[in-house]
């Protein structure tokens, strides 16, 4: 499996090599330190499990209930302290998305490539909620031309409407073509992108609720919970690469 040697160039935190293979219900990890060889098979169904081999025996396996597991391997004069975990990622606050859920799994104390554990993994839930504001600015984008058009504002006013989301549109949409090369400034971006969208909603809010709106309000709310759910995730995903360039 191809590994992207340029993202394992800017990562001081060391971390283990490995390949990944993905089916349906199981992902499999594959990797090699001191000479001993090391397998971990995530099962997606039943809330999650993770078995870990060595030498293709298993011997140790956690699920999402467990605290993280920890086995000691030894290599010659070289001792292996594996830890591993099932994680679901509940999110630093209620009701918003955490980090990438999955199976996290450290060697002493150094992150498994394509494990949460890994900072990458973590870094790229930040490339996905781009790819969900985009299409949260397209709906709005399409959403504002409809109701202008149908409200017979004529094309101009509708089109200089639109534009108004299509530039925040093309901004998201460069940060996500050129997230590996300028991690830090798309994930900002998009943060304040949300940031804005987030009070232009709570603006439309407070005038719903004093037109006696309320069906609307909850709409907006929804709306507004939304774009609240991808700045969380950005965030989640710019302290990850912060801890990434830290070697933390």
């Amino acid at each position: 499996m191809h590994i992207e040697k340029t993202n394992l160039e800017e990562r001081p935190m060391k971390i283990i090599e490995a390949t990944q293979r993905n089916k349906k219900h199981t992902q499999t990890v594959r990797f090699t330190i001191g000479g001993e060889h090391f397998e971990a098979r995530y099962h997606k169904k039943d809330s999650g499990s993770v078995e870990l081999f060595h030498a293709g025996q298993l011997i140790g396996k956690a699920n999402q209930a467990d605290n993280p597991k920890t086995v000691t391997v030894y290599s010659g004069e070289d001792t292996l302290n594996l830890k591993f975990w099932c994680n679901i990622t509940p999110g630093r606050l209620p009701f918003l998305p955490g980090g990438a859920s999955g199976m996290g799994l450290e060697v002493n104390d150094r992150p498994v490539q394509h494990t949460v554990a890994d900072p990458g993994v973590q870094i790229n839930q930040g490339k996905t909620a781009l790819y969900i504001l985009v299409g949260l600015l397209l709906f709005k984008s399409v959403y504002v031309f409809a109701q202008n058009m149908l409200q017979e504002q004529g094309l101009l006013v509708s089109l200089i409407a639109v534009g108004i989301y299509l530039v925040p549109l093309a901004i998201v949409l460069t940060c996500i073509f050129t997230f590996d090369s300028v991690s830090s400034f798309a994930l900002w971006a998009g943060m304040v992108i949300s940031i804005i969208e987030v009070i232009d909603y709570s603006v439309g809010l407070v005038a719903s609720i004093l037109n006696h709106e309320f069906r609307f309000s909850f709409m907006l709310l929804f709306w507004i919970w939304l774009r609240i759910s991808m700045l969380h995730l950005l965030y989640n995903s710019l302290h990850w690469l912060r801890k990434r360039r830290d070697g933390i």
